[in-house]
């Protein structure tokens, strides 16, 4: 009689240790690519939004600009100095739209507000119950400031006006407010322009869909309004 041996090969105890240690070191490495191919595309997807939202609200304000005009003698009134040495820029853009209407956008804590004047004080910066917010859902503004070129109305004739001191510095144009000098033009452009900074990110609660963006431009006034006046001092 033939007796049949049973097969009792079969796995180890090391052999299936070393069989599951790789096997989890493989999910480890897939699931931390899969992780990181996923946040990277969260943070592509919200970088795409905020993108989006801002350049929305970005080129509403720059449209504002091209197609209205400087508002100088609010600045005037207000006594806002907008010679480049005093400030970085200012926090509030005072226009005239296309139909003279009065429109400003400012920051407010974290957000970018609009307001149109349609009485007065319905746009002052500290009482005025005219502002509205235009930021995009999901957005927070860091910063947002406005250099204006020239500093001086370059369509006003102050020709005779006469200042205290001498006016000079790094610019080759200055004009005279009857009393100081004024920033006008650096000799080459005279219409206004109005360099914009927006800075802000998004505000989602997962850290990998939160984002960032800078913008900024220089944008023209295209309202002509005759020959600039530009006196030297």
């Amino acid at each position: 009689m033939f007796e049949h041996k049973k097969n009792e090969e079969g796995f180890t105890l090391v052999e299936m240790l070393v069989a599951l240690t790789i096997f989890s070191v493989t999910m480890l490495v897939a699931t931390d690519i899969y992780l990181t191919v996923s946040n990277a595309q969260q943070r592509t997807l919200a970088a795409q939004k905020i993108m989006g939202d801002v350049r929305t609200l970005f080129e509403t304000i720059t449209q504002e600009v091209r197609l209205g005009q400087i508002n100088y003698d609010y600045y005037v009134q207000k006594g806002i100095d907008l010679h480049p040495s005093g400030s970085s820029g200012v926090s509030i853009l005072a226009l005239k739209n296309q139909i003279n209407e009065l429109i400003f956008f400012r920051k407010n804590v974290n957000k970018v507000q609009f307001c149109q004047e349609e009485s007065a004080d319905d746009c002052d910066p500290t009482t005025g119950s005219g502002w509205v917010d235009v930021t995009p859902e999901g957005v927070e503004i860091e910063d947002f400031k406005f250099v204006i070129t020239p500093s001086a109305d370059p369509f006003t004739d102050i020709g005779g006006q006469s200042c205290t001191g001498t006016c000079s510095g790094d610019y080759l144009s200055y004009r005279c407010d009857g009393v100081s000098c004024k920033y006008d033009t650096d000799g080459n452009n005279f219409q206004p322009k109005v360099k914009i900074l927006l800075k802000s990110k998004s505000i989602a609660k997962r850290l990998a869909e939160q984002s960032q963006i800078t913008m900024q431009t220089v944008v023209s006034s295209r309202v002509l309004r005759g020959e600039v006046v530009n006196d030297n001092y």
